[in-house]
């Protein structure tokens, strides 16, 4: 199933395959490595950040909102490793959830969408399933609109990705972070790969070879001069 999944990838003319691993020495053995980690963080309730003057608002919105969508496909094209949800997706995303999940937007002074929060509250934790923004002032908007429920919970605690600098961003950084991979990715045709690559053509002086052994695909295993 693999192999053919994989061929038709490569039939398709897609140079890489990402998946979320069962397991992750199983998908290893295959080709796969770690590309993303998923880190969750706990703050507690005297962490919160304090107010910041803003130019927009937030506003509760139906979980069918286009604007959701419109700020996840702007924010997947500026992060690297991103999944840019169609239709099958988002149906997956809100498949499983509480119904008492909620959806809150920021709006810029255009009201504009720039971006996005969905959460929920139980046993005095305001969970965020997903924190998403497009600029520094809708942070702000967003994590005002978390803060206005600190009488409300104890602790806040959400999901995030690799490289955001989640403690950096906030006044007290002694919160607690946990991280464990999350995405796995491979490599499907090599050469179709290598030749799309954007190398910086400037530093490199001399021919570059690549010896490769693929355990699935043969069309990958070789020595490939560059």
């Amino acid at each position: 199933l693999i192999k053919t999944a994989l061929d038709d990838m490569r039939e398709n003319h897609q140079c890489v395959s990402m998946l979320v691993p069962y397991m992750v020495p199983y998908y290893r053995k295959r080709g796969w490595e770690i590309v993303s980690d998923k880190m969750t963080y706990t703050i507690k309730d005297s962490q919160l950040p304090k107010r910041r003057k803003v130019g927009g608002m937030v506003e509760r919105v139906d979980s069918e909102s286009e604007d959701i969508r419109t700020v996840h496909d702007e924010f997947v094209r500026m992060r690297h490793g991103a999944l840019k949800r169609n239709e099958l997706e988002w149906e997956e995303y809100w498949r499983w959830e509480a119904d008492d999940v909620l959806v809150a937007v920021y709006y810029d002074a255009n009201e504009d969408p720039k971006g996005y929060l969905v959460y929920y509250i139980a046993n005095d934790i305001f969970k965020i399933k997903e924190l998403v923004y497009i600029n520094q002032e809708a942070r702000h908007g967003l994590w005002n609109y978390i803060s206005a429920h600190y009488t409300m919970v104890e602790k806040v605690v959400g999901t995030n990705y690799t490289n955001e600098p989640m403690a950096f961003l906030l006044e007290d950084s002694e919160i607690q972070e946990e991280i464990e991979p999350n995405v796995m990715a491979r490599i499907v045709d090599f050469e179709a790969f290598i030749k799309k690559y954007p190398f910086d053509i400037i530093s490199i002086h001399d021919d570059l070879h690549f010896i490769v052994d693929d355990p699935v695909m043969d069309c990958n295993c070789g020595d490939f001069s560059l």
